[in-house]
């Protein structure tokens, strides 16, 4: 039975019902995506949250969850996976991002039936869900131990679970209270994907008494999170704003960082800094044009489809901007924003059935974007390679030397997670950075004594900023290790 609200011959996509073909080209779609985002996933080195959070998976899972939620503005759940993920696969790079990648790649079923419910066409579906698959911007959530990829994941099935007829199907309200739970658990943000979602039943007219209980009920268990973690957002909030990364009015946050955001939807962070660079560097241009023009096809196909309802079409455009709301109270990274990706691809999709050779320029521009990404040996948003920062210290380095790593917060572990030298010297919030030390050694004063004695420092930097040189010296090396990481030599 289809749902009701729906034009006739509209595909239910229940999986129990589904045809073989169907079946077939989902299959297909979870092989090529487990492959993308499995490949070389050691590759990269740790960057400094990551190895906050590579430290954590080391502890108890009592303390992950203390721990996590009194140092981070992020909610336990990722952390959790991350933990599950370690333990059964080990705590190499490999091991605790590997459950976050499996996540993130399963997320090209949801991508699929939901283009397919909309726009009626398997070959067009299944080349917007091939956007997932070979995307910069999905693999790279898969292929990092953080907080980003599992709420992306989650709020694919959890549209999925809401696009779905409940009626008769007694498992399918637990699930979707489940699946919403967890996304609540893991991001903040998710909230944005429960509007969403119940947006989509509204429209589909599929909100009944068993949903509006579920959904009571979701927010309900939600609330305890919500009251524990706002005096810290609060805090947050306060500590951006007089620091002077969030701008002060809402029209300008939306000017210089919401297209960036639509951008990196597809091409990732391939520069951090899209505006900064992209008359330098072409991969900063091909990233920054190439993500802006497919936002901008799939929004006009959106908008011109003519295949589905008009619910569904309102459903979709309100997913689009929804997400890019929270522009008006901070500065979201566009990993925040994953809720556009669905209508983003459908858009796709739509596109690629007016224009097949569309398809073909869009999905060989992203394969070239990805295999770039493939490439580097940093994360692409936060580059810092302390693999080869350590490698470069141990094999230049002599056994009288003194090391001194600076970072802000979790340059230690980043340090010792990447095998670098274990004389290195503690200043204190390097090396619990879980328990924020705020009494840490001043890293200028430290290298002033050092030097003063004779001895000579490696300074290993990795911060947003100008780092903490001793007074009035001039390094006698300085090594890039990616954009952030700096190593500098000083001899007394």
């Amino acid at each position: 039975m289809n749902n009701p609200g729906l034009s006739p011959g509209e595909p239910p996509l229940i999986f129990s019902a589904m045809q073989r073909e169907t079946l077939r080209i989902a299959a297909l779609l979870t092989v090529l995506a487990l492959f993308t985002h499995l490949f070389l996933l050691n590759r990269k080195s740790y960057w400094v949250d990551e190895a906050y959070a590579a430290g954590l998976m080391q502890r108890p899972v009592s303390d992950v969850l203390d721990l996590s939620s009194r140092s981070t503005p992020h909610p336990p759940g990722a952390f959790l996976l991350m933990r599950a993920s370690a333990a059964a696969a080990g705590n190499s790079p490999a091991g605790v991002r590997l459950f976050n990648a499996l996540a993130v790649a399963s997320g090209v079923v949801p991508i699929f039936l939901l283009s397919l419910r909309f726009l009626k066409d398997k070959k067009s579906s299944f080349l917007a869900a091939m956007t997932w698959v070979v995307s910069p911007y999905s693999v790279s959530l898969g292929q990092e131990a953080w907080v980003y990829g599992l709420p992306s994941a989650l709020c694919l099935w959890f549209l999925q679970f809401s696009a779905m007829q409940w009626k008769g199907r007694g498992w399918l309200p637990a699930v979707w209270f489940l699946t919403g739970l967890a996304g609540l658990y893991t991001q903040f943000s998710f909230f944005l994907t429960l509007v969403s979602g119940v947006l989509l039943m509204v429209l589909t007219r599929q909100m009944h008494r068993v949903q509006w209980i579920a959904l009571l009920l979701l927010l309900i268990a939600w609330a305890p999170l919500v009251r524990e973690h706002t005096p810290e957002m609060r805090v947050r909030s306060a500590r951006l704003e007089a620091a002077g990364v969030t701008p002060a009015t809402a029209p300008y946050r939306l000017a210089m960082n919401a297209p960036p955001a639509v951008a990196g939807l597809t091409a990732d962070g391939l520069v951090p800094d899209l505006y900064a660079t992209c008359s330098k560097d072409p991969w900063s241009a091909a990233a920054l044009f190439s993500g802006l023009g497919l936002a901008l096809v799939s929004l006009f196909a959106l908008i011109l489809e003519k295949n589905s309802s008009v619910r569904l079409r309102i459903w979709a455009l309100v997913s689009w901007i929804l997400p890019f709301s929270m522009f008006m109270v901070d500065s979201p990274g566009y990993r925040q924003v994953h809720l556009a990706v669905i209508p983003l691809t459908i858009g796709m999709g739509a596109a690629f059935r007016r224009f097949r050779p569309l398809a073909v320029i869009a999905l060989i521009l992203l394969t070239v974007l990805l295999a770039h990404w493939y490439s580097l040996d940093t994360n692409a948003w936060h580059r810092s390679d302390w693999r080869g920062a350590a490698a470069f210290v141990r094999e230049h380095g002599r056994p009288d030397d003194r090391v001194m790593v600076h970072s802000g917060q979790s340059g230690g572990v980043a340090w010792d997670l990447s095998g670098g030298r274990p004389d290195r010297i503690a200043l204190g919030g390097d090396e619990d950075p879980w328990n924020m030390d705020r009494n840490a050694l001043q890293p200028a004063m430290v290298a002033d004594s050092i030097l003063a004695r004779g001895e000579r420092l490696w300074l290993v930097a990795d911060l947003w900023g100008p780092p903490p040189l001793p007074s009035g010296r001039t390094p006698e090396e300085d090594h890039g290790f990616g954009r952030d990481l700096r190593v500098y030599l000083f001899s007394p």
